[in-house]
């Protein structure tokens, strides 16, 4: 019988799905506007070349490691402005690790606190790891 894992990396196009199926999720918990399709969202990952929109890393559309609860490299859906939802024009494909620290900032504020990061490290180092 073939996994769960196996099945999404053959047809990846079964995690597109998924994904919007998630927002839909979100959109309706959050009481906010869902406009998606998968054909929508399968084009935008193209355009994108399945880089991550903030930082150009590759997205893994499936998890690299199947042990790992979490990857932070997979490919998640940001909502530009979380205030206008899930609709088209305001979402991009960014990682997982983005995401999560990007929140509810606007771009320019995610890229001042990376800058900030790179900063800190330069002007510090490893300093306590």
């Amino acid at each position: 019988m073939t996994s769960w894992r196996d099945r999404c990396l053959t047809y990846p196009n079964i995690m597109f799905g998924r994904a919007v199926k998630n927002a839909k999720l979100r959109a309706l918990k959050k009481n906010i506007e869902f406009e998606l399709t998968k054909e929508y969202v399968i084009n935008l990952f193209e355009s994108q070349g399945g880089l991550c929109y903030y930082s150009g890393i590759k997205m893994n559309i499936v998890k690299s490691d199947p042990d790992n609860m979490i990857d932070p490299f997979k490919m998640t859906i940001d909502c530009i402005n979380p205030d206008k939802g899930y609709v088209e024009g305001n979402i991009v494909w960014c990682t997982y690790c983005i995401n999560a620290m990007k929140q509810k900032m606007s771009k320019e504020r995610l890229v001042s606190v990376c800058e900030s990061v790179v900063n800190h490290s330069k002007k510090y180092g490893n300093i306590g790891i």
